[in-house]
């Protein structure tokens, strides 16, 4: 699962996600870290309470207008439920630990192909660490290293600059000012 943005116990923001996403669709996947997925759940929720608002004050008045009001609140009500079942599914479920075992497979087998010298190899097992986990700092200090092994300098420096923002417990903190010392 994607780190969660308020960096809470994995329980507790769980708990925060299905709440606020009883109120406000799509927010709750922005708090579990699926951003995209959550601000396109908030457009849609919108845009469908946008014809229920045009259904009901609009120029027309009829059974088109009662068809765009119960269409319209119809699908607003589907994608809602769907989110919540999304945001359980994600905070609680087999998902949440499927993907945990996937991330540390993908990890794992980069590591083991940056050790052996395959560094595309390497580089693409941590970009698909990444994809499931866009803040997990080992995983990024490794794609930068193996970027800067690889030769792509460029890359790898900027990647080192967002693992020492990410990095909050300093994990790779001496590492990563080796590397931007070095650099300059």
């Amino acid at each position: 699962m994607p780190s969660t943005t308020l960096k809470l116990g994995a329980r507790r923001a769980g708990k925060l996600a299905f709440l606020v996403a009883l109120i406000i669709p799509g927010s709750g996947h922005i708090i579990l870290g699926s951003t995209m997925r959550g601000l396109c759940i908030f457009a849609v929720v919108g845009l469908l309470l946008d014809g229920i608002i045009v259904g009901l004050f609009g120029p027309e008045t009829g059974i088109s207008s009662d068809f765009l009001i119960l269409g319209s609140g119809g699908c607003a009500f589907l994608v809602w439920a769907y989110s919540l079942y999304d945001v359980w599914r994600r905070a609680f479920g087999r998902y949440r630990e499927s993907l945990r075992v996937v991330k540390y497979k993908h990890f794992r087998t980069g590591l083991i192909h940056y050790l052996g010298g395959d560094l595309e190899r390497a580089a693409r097992e941590f970009k698909n660490a990444m994809k499931l986990d866009d803040e997990d700092v080992d995983a990024l200090y490794y794609l930068a290293v193996t970027f800067l092994d690889n030769g792509n300098t460029r890359a790898g420096m900027r990647l080192l600059k967002r693992c020492k923002v990410l990095d909050m417990q300093k994990k790779w903190a001496d590492e990563v000012g080796k590397y931007l010392k070095d650099a300059e």
